[in-house]
């Protein structure tokens, strides 16, 4: 396996510890088993509330970041776009909701990933101020 292969084999393998092993699912699936609530806009908003939780250590969105981008790798776009479609999925399935809802849920996830990405939280300007403060 020469250098591509080897760092290929990182991505994939970090995606699939951070996402298809479950981090975001198992964070999100016991809220329609042990609250109740599923099949609505209510479940929307607590994997939001919960997602929050998981931005507090930005190593796994970091990883995140870094798979999107190396998605020009087939193996690593493969295995990316598998645990992308996997939380979809899942949210689709816990929520119930119309297609654009969980487009737009994850419209404004993503743009909150970015801005965790580059700290956005910590900037104290009007432009920021949309961000999830502390």
């Amino acid at each position: 396996m020469g250098t591509t292969g080897a760092w290929t084999s990182v991505f994939v393998t970090g995606y699939r510890i951070a996402f298809l092993c479950g981090h975001s699912q198992e964070c999100w699936s016991p809220l329609s088993v042990n609250t109740g609530i599923g099949g609505s806009q209510e479940a929307l908003v607590a994997m939001g509330d919960a997602y929050e939780l998981l931005l507090e250590d930005r190593t796994l969105l970091q990883l995140q970041m870094q798979c999107y981008a190396a998605c020009h790798d087939p193996e690593v776009g493969d295995a990316t776009r598998a645990g992308f479609k996997g939380l979809w999925e899942l949210v689709e399935r816990l929520t119930g909701l119309p297609f654009q809802t969980v487009v737009d849920f994850f419209a404004v996830g993503m743009l909150i990933n970015v801005a965790a990405a580059m700290d956005l939280p910590a900037v104290d300007e009007r432009w920021t101020s949309w961000c999830p403060k502390d």
